[in-house]
């Protein structure tokens, strides 16, 4: 399995078990890797085998959960997290998945409070910063709300998708420079990749400096579909000098593309507009 060999793993597995029916490790290391290549029915058994032999297995409990959860079973999910939670207080990722349930019920107080608990018990939990951060921007603590983005940031040493929550996050709150001068300071600590470089060209564009943001984009790769991001950057000057219907035709060009890096503009400019409209 540590091999990368799923097939022949999965197969030793299934004529071993019968013979060691009472070995969690083996059971525990069997599951997860028919949970990784998608065999849930199978996974599922051993979790609940695993369960008949230690009812107290908060990691078999734990999976069953997250199961539950990606199958949209949120209420048994929620009352399984509790249960173990009961027995393992510090168990940080439960506490994380039991605020995903949480707020999947409608409960964003409790959402809260699970998020905010797993915190203290794991200062490093960038999952539990991000879902916070979005409940604090729900309810208008915008500063609690940044000060975990730029947290889950550092925490993950910069990565994509932190770093591109601190972008979002400020495109949606009407701040395009200041996404623009993250991008700028993350750029002299490491390289930006290609959707990054796309994120920032057009908060520059959104900030008003159009001419950086088309320099930007025409720096881009061939295979960034360079003239669909160009007619986004038209859709964005002309929504900056208020002739909207100056932004239609360039809008469906970029619409049109099927390119991963005009979705990401795409994504930017309906935060931004949905911000510019909500506003006025």
């Amino acid at each position: 399995a540590d091999a990368g060999q799923s097939a022949e793993a999965m197969a030793l597995f299934r004529k071993a078990l019968p013979q060691l029916p009472l070995f969690n490790p083996g059971l525990t290391r069997a599951a997860a890797l028919f949970q990784r290549d998608g065999l849930l029915d199978e996974a599922k058994a051993l979790y609940q085998k695993i369960l008949v032999n230690n009812p107290y297995d908060p990691n078999a409990a734990f999976e069953l959960a997250k199961m539950d959860l990606d199958a949209g079973q949120t209420a048994p999910a929620v009352a399984r997290l509790q249960s173990v939670l009961e027995g393992a207080p510090e168990f940080t990722p439960a506490r994380v998945n039991l605020g995903v349930g949480f707020e999947r019920l409608g409960r964003f107080d409790d959402a809260v409070e699970a998020y905010e608990t797993a915190l203290r018990l794991d200062p490093g939990a960038v999952a539990a910063m991000l879902n916070l951060a979005r409940l604090y921007e729900a309810s208008s603590r915008m500063a609690e709300a940044e000060r975990l983005l730029r947290r889950a940031v550092d925490a993950s040493r910069q990565s994509p998708d932190c770093s591109a929550a601190l972008h979002d996050f400020f495109v949606r709150g009407g701040q395009p420079l200041d996404a623009a001068q993250f991008w700028t300071t993350l750029a002299a600590s490491r390289p930006l990749d290609v959707a990054e470089r796309v994120r920032h060209a057009f908060a520059l564009a959104l900030a008003g400096d159009m001419d950086s943001a088309t320099d930007m984009i025409d720096a881009l790769p061939e295979d960034g579909d360079r003239a669909a991001l160009h007619a986004g950057l038209q859709a964005v000057e002309a929504w900056l000098d208020v002739k909207p219907a100056a932004a239609i035709a360039p809008l469906d060009q970029l619409a049109a593309s099927r390119n991963p890096h005009a979705a990401v503009a795409r994504h930017t400019l309906l935060a931004a507009f949905m911000f510019e409209l909500k506003r006025n």
